[in-house]
């Protein structure tokens, strides 16, 4: 497969993963809580595979270190469903902590520093 479409799966995967999570954070009712936890967890997975899909594609020497940080954010942001049902009450936090962490992840994807 070409490095765009690894891209464009990737990215579908991140705004996938967002919007669950979103949904998460708004306290959505039992039934569709659990649509939304599959739908962060296939997405995740997805995100992981199109990004070492990726990796391999760009013939990278190794895991510099902003692919550690990249990597770092995908387990902070597939762990972080667990507290935000635990703590609901905290929803200004988690949406500013996922903004936070979707937007690192960004800049170190477009500047790849290190």
């Amino acid at each position: 497969m070409p490095l765009t479409f690894y891209k464009l799966l990737h990215l579908i995967a991140m705004l996938s993963a967002l919007v669950a999570l979103g949904g998460l954070i708004a306290g959505p009712s039992a039934g569709f809580r659990k649509a939304l936890v599959a739908v962060h967890g296939t997405a995740m997975l997805i995100l992981l595979v199109a990004g070492f899909g990726a990796h391999a594609k760009l013939g990278l020497d190794g895991f510099p270190p902003w692919l550690w940080g990249k990597i770092g954010v995908w387990l902070v942001l597939g762990g972080i469903v667990v507290p935000i049902r635990k703590r609901p009450e905290s929803k200004a936090l988690w949406l500013g902590l996922v903004i936070v962490l979707a937007s690192l992840s960004s800049w170190l994807a477009l500047y790849k520093p290190f």
